[in-house]
């Protein structure tokens, strides 16, 4: 029991640092980094990361 507890502070915060990052790299050789929201056949939606409460890009 304290063996799990002394390996859940060890691992804590890792997970708690970690952060999804995207970063999509478009056909003329730019990248933009962003949350993707949903992938479909044709379409990528996403938010910018600067701007994660702004409007949703296609």
């Amino acid at each position: 029991m304290m063996r799990k507890f002394i390996l859940l502070l060890l691992f804590l915060p890792t997970v708690l640092g970690a952060a999804a990052q995207d970063v999509i790299r478009r056909a003329d050789g730019t990248q933009v980094e962003a949350r993707v929201l949903e992938i479909d056949a044709r379409e990528v939606r996403f938010k910018r990361r600067s701007n994660p409460q702004g409007p949703t890009y296609v």
